[in-house]
C-alpha cells in the first residue's frame, strides 16, 4: 500500500435513525462513560450516537443513572446492547489444542485456564476465540481470562440501569474488526496501535487473525515525556511477538484521539523502521454532516475498539458474559419460544374451529332451507 495513503472507513454520523436497527457500544473505563450507535439500513452502515461523558463516581447506582441520562439524551431505547470490555482488565494467552471440535475445544479452554489464574475457577470467566488451524489437526486459540467481580459490576450497572446486555466483547476483537474493515489491502503481520487517553493498545493482526495483544498504560495529555515510554512498550510487544511467532512486524496503523495521535504516529515512524500509517478518526465520518460536539469527542477519545464491536457484532467470537447468566438466559429464551408456540397453536386451533364452526352454521342454514322447502312440497 502507497507511504500516505489514507484508508477511511464507510461510517456515518446520521442524527435520524430508525431505533429498531441500532447496535449500541457502551464503554466505562477509566471514569469515561462512551457510546456508540451503528444502525443498519439499505445504504450500509452509519453511526448514529457517538458521545462521551466523564463519571463523577465509581458507585454502581451513580454509574447506572449516568448511563440512563445519556441513552434518554439521545432517545436510544430499543436497541441491541453491547458491552465493550477493557483488555488491560483482562489476562490472554495463546493456546495451542489438539482438537478441531468446537465444544471440545470450549473444554480444553476451562482446563487450560486453570493453569494461568491465582483463582478459583468459580471467580473466573473463560472465553476464547479460535484463530486457525493446523494441517496436523491442532486448534490455535486465543483465551481470554477475566476476573468476575469485574464482570460482574458491569453486568450490575447495566442491570440497575434497566438495560439488557446481550454480549461483552473484548476491546481487541474489536479493534480487528476495525481492521478488517479498513485494511484489506495489507500483507504479513500489521500492528495496530490505538492510542486513547490513558491507555494505548497494540496488538498484532496477520491474515484477518488476531495473534498478539496488550494493553499498555500511557496518558496522552503528557504524551511529550511519555513517548519514549511508549515507544520502548512498542518495541518490547514486536519483539515478543517475533520470538513467539518466529514473525516480524511489517507495517504498522496508528488510531486514536486526533489531538495526540499525529505527534505520537510521527514520532513512532521516526522511530521504528517500517512502513507507519496514521489514520485519523475524523476519517470514519461524514465530517461535514458532523456536529462541532462529536468532533470534539473524537478529538480527545479513541472509539476504533467500538466501531469495530458495533459494526459486525455477529461475528464476534469473544463474550466475557459468565456462563451461568448464559445458560440463564438461553432458558429463558427457550421458554419464551415455547409460549410463543404454545399461541401459535392454540391461535391455529382456534382459527381451525371458527372456520368449522361456521361450516357447520352454513351446513345447518342449507340443511333448514331444504326442510322449509319439503314441508312446502307437502
Amino acid at each position: 500500500m502507497p507511504k500516505g495513503q489514507t484508508i477511511s472507513p464507510k461510517f456515518y454520523i446520521i442524527m435520524n435513525f430508525k431505533a429498531e436497527k441500532l447496535t449500541t457500544v457502551i464503554d466505562i473505563s477509566d471514569n469515561l462513560l462512551k457510546v456508540l450507535s451503528i444502525s443498519r439500513g439499505k445504504k450500509g452502515k452509519t453511526a448514529g450516537v457517538l458521545d462521551c461523558v466523564k463519571l463523577q463516581s465509581e458507585e454502581e447506582r451513580t454509574i447506572a443513572k449516568e448511563v440512563r441520562t445519556l441513552l434518554s439524551r439521545h432517545k436510544i431505547l430499543n436497541s441491541h446492547f453491547m458491552i465493550n470490555f477493557p483488555r488491560h482488565l483482562v489476562t490472554v494467552k495463546n493456546v495451542r489444542l489438539p482438537t478441531t471440535n468446537d465444544s471440545e475445544i470450549k473444554n480444553m479452554t476451562e482446563l487450560q485456564a486453570i493453569k494461568y489464574i491465582p483463582y478459583s475457577r468459580e471467580e473466573m470467566v473463560v472465553s476464547h476465540k479460535v484463530i486457525s488451524i493446523t494441517p496436523e489437526g491442532y486448534s490455535d486459540a486465543l483465551l481470554v481470562l477475566a476476573q468476575k467481580k469485574s464482570v460482574n459490576k458491569y453486568i450490575n450497572v447495566f442491570k440497575l440501569a434497566g438495560i439488557n446486555i446481550e454480549k461483552i466483547g473484548l476491546s481487541s476483537e474489536g479493534i480487528l474488526n476495525w481492521y478488517i474493515e479498513l485494511a484489506k489491502g495489507y500483507s504479513g503481520s500489521v500492528a495496530i496501535i490505538d492510542i486513547d487517553m490513558y491507555h494505548t493498545h497494540i496488538q498484532v493482526i496477520r491474515d484477518g487473525a488476531l495473534f498478539f495483544s496488550r494493553s499498555v498504560s500511557f496518558d496522552a495529555c503528557s504524551a511529550e515525556s511519555n513517548k519514549n515510554g511508549l515507544l520502548r512498550e512498542i518495541k518490547l510487544s514486536f519483539d515478543t511477538y517475533l520470538k513467539e511467532r518466529n514473525d516480524g512486524v511489517s507495517a504498522m496503523l496508528v488510531s486514536g484521539g486526533e489531538a495526540y495521535t499525529n505527534g505520537i504516529g510521527g514520532f513512532l515512524a521516526a522511530n521504528i523502521a517500517i512502513p507507519c500509517e496514521i489514520i485519523p478518526q475524523a476519517d470514519s465520518l461524514k465530517t461535514e454532516k458532523a456536529s462541532e460536539q462529536i468532533l470534539d469527542k473524537i478529538r480527545d477519545y479513541s472509539y476504533v475498539a467500538l466501531f469495530g464491536l458495533a459494526s459486525s457484532p455477529a461475528s464476534l467470537a469473544i463474550n466475557l458474559i459468565p456462563q451461568d447468566i448464559l445458560t440463564r438466559k438461553s432458558i429463558e429464551a427457550a421458554k419464551k419460544e415455547l409460549i410463543k408456540s404454545a399461541i401459535l397453536i392454540l391461535c391455529i386451533s382456534a382459527a381451525i374451529f371458527a372456520i368449522l364452526e361456521k361450516k357447520m352454521l352454513e351446513k345447518r342454514a342449507y340443511l333448514g332451507k331444504l326442510e322449509g322447502k319439503l314441508r312446502t312440497i307437502e
